[in-house]
C-alpha cells in the first residue's frame, strides 16, 4: 500500500473502522491506518490501481450504506469518494477488465438487489450498467 516492496494487510471490518496494517521489512505489523469515510458494515475490500498511477486504490463493499472508493494519492493519503449513492446490501466487490479495453472495471454483488458493474475509471465520467436483472 505504501510502495515499500513489502506486503501489507487491508481489513474491512463489519463492526468497526476499516484498517491498513503496514508490514515492516520482517513482515511484522507496524503502523495501522484507519480508512473509510463512514462507519458501516464492510463485507469486502478489493485493491486495484484504478487510475494507473502505481498506487493501489481501495474499493469498499458496504452492507446497507454506499460503497466507497479510496484513491491512493501516495504516502497513505486517500481521496475518499462514494461509488454511488445507493444503499444496497453489497456482499462483494471485484476489479478487473470486463470489456478488455485496458481499463479496470468494477463489479459489485448485491443481496436482494441488482448486481452492478461500472465501466471505465471510477471517479471520472463513468457508466453504470446493470449486470443482472434477476434478484
Amino acid at each position: 500500500m505504501n510502495n515499500d516492496g513489502q506486503l501489507d494487510i487491508v481489513l474491512g471490518n463489519k463492526r468497526g473502522e476499516n484498517e491498513v496494517f503496514l508490514l515492516d521489512k520482517d513482515g511484522k505489523p507496524g503502523e495501522s491506518i484507519h480508512f473509510s469515510g463512514i462507519t458501516s458494515h464492510t463485507l469486502d475490500v478489493t485493491l486495484a490501481d484504478l487510475n494507473k498511477d502505481g498506487n493501489l486504490d481501495i474499493l469498499v463493499a458496504n452492507y446497507g450504506s454506499p460503497n466507497e472508493l479510496l484513491v491512493n494519492k501516495g504516502d497513505m493519503v486517500f481521496d475518499h469518494q462514494f461509488i454511488s449513492n445507493r444503499n444496497f446490501e453489497t456482499t462483494a466487490i471485484f476489479a478487473f477488465d470486463i470489456n478488455r479495453d485496458q481499463i479496470i472495471d468494477v463489479v459489485e454483488t448485491n443481496f436482494e438487489h441488482l448486481n452492478l458493474y461500472y465501466i471505465g475509471h471510477l471517479g471520472d465520467d463513468r457508466n453504470v450498467e446493470n449486470a443482472n436483472s434477476d434478484d
